[in-house]
């Protein structure tokens, strides 16, 4: 028996016995024996047969990955897109803005002028839009017979823009009108570039009527938006046989609303073609009639309109008497107050607007 225990520990400790795997006892730092794990290697044949196992399951990983992405960055570009088509009036005509805009609007005499008229239009598709007319006295020795017809801008309402209307009235001895477009102050119905034309269409119909402005010269004062107003009445109405439109004063305005879009809004700039608001005054300047004397006033620092629409319209325009006034520190808002603006813009009235008395006078001599 003790012969077999002797061979048998021989065999254990024989280098002929194959150890398949070796074990190591080694010092565990809690203080006890362990022995490690043992470590299998694969082969050079098995890592290439699990990389050809795995290799179909990343590529479709990565695949549903870009698939993924793909489908996240259609879905943004669809949202934009649709963001743009459908809230573009909101952007484009604020009319809420600033606060109390829709429920309150001044009046004449909170600006020192108690005559005038407050006045109803009714358009042609049955808004009701808002105006006032403030007149002077025909029979004052010193009444000029011209009136100014002011279109404003893409917020407020026509009783933010009355310290202008009393300087046009007051200082200036001019009639002067203003109206809010659809949408806007207490006029009925919602903004829109078909609904403004509209308006502007009823809006004429009645000065061209009234007992006396129809007797003035007429000068459309836009800026900005009412730039692109002033332009379309002025080509559609200004060429017409006895029509009153004698003057025209832009301020700040674009040649369109999606050329203006990707200034404005840079990263909406790959969906202006979806800009159904367009107000396309490049196409409608060089319809103007060439007799009506026009004047450019243009802030070089309008953060809103790039300077070069300016130059753009100033370059279509195809009247016979051009007035181009640049103010270099003037922005989008503030071109109104920069210096010397007032002089240059009632001296264009004074020097180039002729009152419509005088052109009566001009065709009586022509005829005799």
């Amino acid at each position: 028996m003790k012969d077999a225990l002797q061979r048998t520990l021989c065999n254990l400790a024989s280098p002929s016995s194959p150890p398949h795997i070796t074990q190591r006892r080694t010092f565990d730092p809690i203080g006890k024996l362990s022995t490690p794990k043992p470590r299998h290697r694969l082969s050079a044949v098995s890592r290439d047969r699990t990389s050809r196992l795995l290799r179909p399951l990343m590529t479709s990983s990565i695949q549903r990955y870009a698939f993924y992405l793909f489908g996240l960055g259609a879905a943004i570009t669809a949202f934009v897109a649709a963001g743009l088509y459908i809230f573009q009036s909101k952007l484009i005509y604020p009319s809420n803005f600033p606060a109390g805009s829709r429920t309150h609007v001044d009046t004449p005499d909170s600006q020192g002028m108690p005559s005038y008229k407050d006045v109803t239009i009714e358009t042609a598709d049955g808004e009701k839009i808002k105006a006032f007319v403030v007149l002077h006295d025909e029979s004052e020795p010193n009444y000029v017979p011209k009136t100014v017809l002011l279109l404003c801008p893409n917020a407020g309402n026509m009783g933010h823009a009355l310290p202008i209307v009393r300087l046009f009235y007051q200082q200036m001895g001019y009639n002067a009108v203003i109206f809010s477009y659809r949408g806007y102050g207490l006029s009925t119905g919602t903004a829109s570039e078909v609904g403004i034309k509209t308006d502007a269409r009823a809006l004429y119909n009645y000065l061209q009527t009234h007992p006396q402005i129809k007797n003035t010269s007429l000068v459309l004062y836009g800026r900005s938006l009412g730039g692109a107003v002033a332009i379309y009445m002025a080509s559609q109405f200004g060429g017409s046989e006895g029509s009153i439109i004698k003057g025209l004063i832009l301020e700040n305005t674009f040649l369109s609303i999606p050329k203006l879009i990707g200034y404005v809004l840079p990263f909406a700039a790959p969906f202006a073609r979806l800009c159904h608001q367009k107000w396309e005054s490049e196409k409608l300047m060089p319809l103007i009639n060439p007799q009506i004397p026009t004047m450019f006033l243009s802030g070089l620092r309008d953060e809103i309109v790039p300077p070069p629409h300016m130059k753009g319209l100033i370059g279509m325009c195809p009247a016979d008497v051009k007035v181009v006034e640049y103010f270099a520190n003037g922005t989008h808002n503030d071109t109104i107050v920069q210096p010397e603006y007032w002089e240059k813009l009632v001296m264009f009235i004074r020097k180039y607007v002729v009152p419509i008395e005088s052109h009566e006078k001009e065709k009586e001599e022509h005829l005799h």
